[in-house]
């Protein structure tokens, strides 16, 4: 490969650097936060033995964090993937128009070992700005990510040496493919081998589960509250008690409560910290179903996993909750009295002989001998709005706040009817009041952050698909020529001509959007879905308007050569190969 070449063609062995650049950069950024966690939550104390298993509210917010963080990075592989691809195919298109001056250089005397020598310090040269330039950009991504994190600040894990070594291999052995061009090539060679479209649909593919993600994610993270109970209006504190006993704990708790109840014009919900958005500790469960039959035998006592809140006499209508069966909490659900607890109807239905749990009992922590707690109230099953709520289990207990009173609550007020909106103030309340539609957006933040990397990763690898495909759509529309030229001289007009390319064009474009959406897509989505509860995998307007895009993309990469092979004449077609 002589100077002269490389001088003529800088700008496409450029794009070849930044193709391996972004690839890696892309990777670099998002594999570079690791040990995300939220502000923890107040821990649930009031008096209550969790199982050496259990999982607090935290605990899950910080699981969630961790499995979208693996799944951002498996994208970030994606991209290096399409765009060590777009490498080779930029390499491939180079060495189409550079292979005809080396048989020139061979035909005056330059030796194998010359060029053989020539090409690998072009290819160490491209692989060296492809990995400065990639890992310095992935590293200022990687610092933005970790900066804009809602929660303490991550711990920085760069990844392995391996994303390196790909870029740089892949400069290398694309360095060598003019030589590989030359050893094949012939004053009188055949026509070349029209390539496969494959791996432009796969490109596509990628590309479209990967934005299809990210949009998705952004969406639900900015979707306003589902209009349940607080969501019209109120305030949301911490309440905090210095009271080392219980018993006076829960006075003090149940004093705060009668005044913002004396007051006539609020509704009071003093529950567990998170409870308002249904997050929870997570613990095993024991029910006495009665006579339930299950797996071909009956069985008395039940266990399972539930998520566990507290709650105050207000808190399901303040959440929107109707109760179903049995009655809510009242003040007298104190400590001294019998224990008694609420559960929902996904937990009563499934857990219960038929589906009857009022007046039955469950122990907590399922373990049995322990005081029974008396299900004495069936409530609608709430949605968990908080991030990692999703990988909490459907089955949920409610605690009366008075029988198990946590150094710190969380304290929700609402207006009744003609009441005045106000943050609540008082006694061991917090000052940091906050609107019920600003805890959610605060608890929704995780979301908005992962959705906007998602998108990010989309755009990369969106991006280097097409200029991929652009290169392997100039390549197959070469090896085309002679085929088209056949066509013009049997009398196939200009627009036909460029139909024959555009077909297989948008052909290539629907078979990236169907791989996307049947092989890519499903092994995602339902992820998101999972850790996110409320996410819809299947949105067909968003996954429409993407693919559109995409199969523009790929009908655009063969427009340009397509047009100039619908103009040339038949010599041109049989002679420019």
């Amino acid at each position: 490969m002589s100077y002269l070449s490389v001088q003529s063609r800088w700008k496409s062995l450029l794009l070849v650097a930044l193709a391996g650049a972004v690839a890696l950069g892309s990777l670099v950024a998002v594999a570079m936060p690791g040990g995300l966690i939220r502000k923890p939550f107040a821990a649930v104390d009031g008096g209550l033995r969790w199982h050496e298993s259990a999982a607090s509210a935290t605990l899950q917010q910080a699981r969630a964090a961790g499995q979208l963080l693996d799944w951002l990075v498996v994208t970030g592989w994606a991209a290096l993937t399409v765009g060590v691809v777009t490498v080779l195919a930029l390499w491939g298109h180079l060495a189409a128009g550079i292979a005809p001056e080396l048989v020139v250089h061979r035909a005056v005397g330059a030796s194998r070992r010359s060029l053989l020598r020539q090409s690998l310090v072009i290819g160490l040269g491209l692989a060296a700005a492809a990995v400065v330039i990639g890992v310095l950009a992935g590293g200022l991504g990687g610092r933005a990510a970790i900066r804009t994190w809602p929660g303490p600040t991550p711990t920085v894990s760069w990844p392995s040496g391996l994303a390196v070594g790909i870029v740089a291999l892949a400069a290398l052995i694309g360095a060598l493919f003019p030589l590989i061009a030359l050893k094949t090539r012939r004053l009188a060679e055949p026509p070349p081998a029209v390539p496969p479209l494959t791996i432009p649909a796969i490109q596509l593919g990628l590309s479209l589960a990967i934005t299809v993600t990210g949009a998705m994610v952004v969406r639900h993270a900015r979707q306003a509250d589902p209009g349940q109970g607080l969501a019209a209006a109120g305030w949301i504190t911490m309440v905090r008690s210095s009271e080392a006993d219980l018993g006076r704990r829960a006075e003090s708790y149940a004093r705060l409560l009668d005044t913002l109840a004396a007051d006539g014009t609020v509704r009071a919900s003093l529950t567990s910290a998170g409870t308002h958005a249904g997050l929870g500790t997570v613990d095993q469960l024991m029910t006495e179903c009665g006579n339930c039959f299950v797996s071909g035998i009956y069985l008395k006592f039940r266990p399972l996993e539930a998520v566990y809140h507290t709650a105050s006499a207000d808190t399901f209508e303040a959440r929107g909750l109707k109760v179903i069966e049995g009655r809510s909490f009242t003040p007298e659900d104190r400590i001294g009295s019998r224990p008694v607890a609420v559960v929902n109807v996904y937990l009563a239905r499934r857990y219960f002989e038929a589906g009857e749990p009022i007046g039955r009992n469950i122990f907590l922590g399922g373990r049995m001998g322990t005081t029974p707690y008396q299900v004495v109230g069936v409530v609608d099953d709430g949605r968990a709005l908080g991030f990692g709520g999703g990988l909490a289990p459907l089955e949920a207990v409610y605690l009366s706040t008075l029988q198990h009173p946590s150094t710190t609550m969380e304290l929700a007020v609402q207006p009744r009817a003609g009441g005045a909106l106000r943050p609540p103030s008082g006694p061991g309340i917090s000052d940091g009041a906050i609107s019920y539609a600003g805890y959610l957006a605060r608890e929704r933040e995780p979301l908005r952050w992962f959705g906007r990397w998602f998108e990010v990763e989309g755009a990369l690898t969106l991006l280097l698909g097409v200029v991929g495909i652009t290169s392997l759509m100039v390549l197959w529309v070469r090896a085309l020529r002679p085929e088209l030229g056949v066509r013009r001289a049997v009398g196939a007009g200009r627009w036909r001509t460029l139909g024959h390319v555009l077909g297989p064009a948008a052909k290539t474009g629907l078979a990236g959007g169907f791989t996307g959406l049947v092989f890519f897509g499903p092994v995602i989505w339902p992820e998101m879905s999972a850790v996110a509860p409320g996410i819809s995998y299947w949105q067909p307007g968003l996954i429409a308007g993407i693919a559109a895009v995409l199969i523009a993309a790929a009908i655009g990469a063969a427009l340009a050569p397509g047009w100039a092979a619908s103009r040339a004449t038949c010599v041109e077609l049989w002679t420019e190969m």
